[in-house]
């Protein structure tokens, strides 16, 4: 199996786990070491906003509903912000031609005062793998049930930012499907001599 960096992870529509149903799962990291993702279609309730502006003493953002995200279950205290590369800190870690991922309050500082990315998300916690436990719970059983475990497809940036969050997990379900059938279609074509 190649690694996931970069793309999405689209959870099943059989998954039962609360922290996991119906989500789309960006990969951040995906090596021998394991894997770590974001929950990029869970938002949480608006008013954090103005709670994460008061811990980092932002007396007046610019915007007063900007929506947080369940990342994952671990460490749900910890905050990140995925974002177009358009801003750069020193805590700016890119990941792609069009994604970025920063943690600190600096960036937060900047959202308020409305010097921040272009496009953002926010999120608090993670999700995690152990070396190969990603990798078991995609292939095992294989060929497996369709209908349960994780699909992987390609990540963009318009789904991230540009998709309402109730409609990015059916999105990439069909995202998924459509890339499984072109694939299943593809056949070599043999040239004759």
């Amino acid at each position: 199996m190649k690694y996931l960096t970069g793309n999405f992870l689209v959870s099943a529509p059989k998954i039962d786990d609360v922290r996991f149903k119906e989500t789309v799962v960006f990969i951040y990291k995906h090596n021998i070491e394991g894997a770590i993702g974001f929950i990029i279609n869970k938002p949480i309730n608006k008013s954090l906003w103005m709670e994460l502006c008061r811990q980092a003493h932002i007396e007046h953002p610019v915007d007063h509903s900007v929506r947080i995200y369940y990342g994952g279950p671990v460490e749900t205290q910890i905050g990140y912000v995925l974002h177009t590369p358009d801003y750069n800190f020193s805590t700016t870690e890119p990941i792609n031609k069009w994604l970025s991922v920063t943690q600190g309050t600096d960036i937060l500082v900047d959202i308020a005062g409305g010097t921040g990315p272009m496009q953002f998300l926010i999120v608090l916690g993670y999700c995690s793998w152990a070396p190969g436990q990603l990798e078991l719970e995609m292939e095992a059983g294989w060929p497996r049930d369709p209908n349960s475990g994780w699909m992987s497809t390609e990540a963009s940036g318009r789904l991230m930012f540009n998709t309402d969050s109730f409609n990015k997990w059916e999105i990439a379900i069909d995202g998924y499907a459509t890339n499984y059938v072109d694939t299943l279609l593809k056949f070599e074509t043999h040239t004759h001599e």
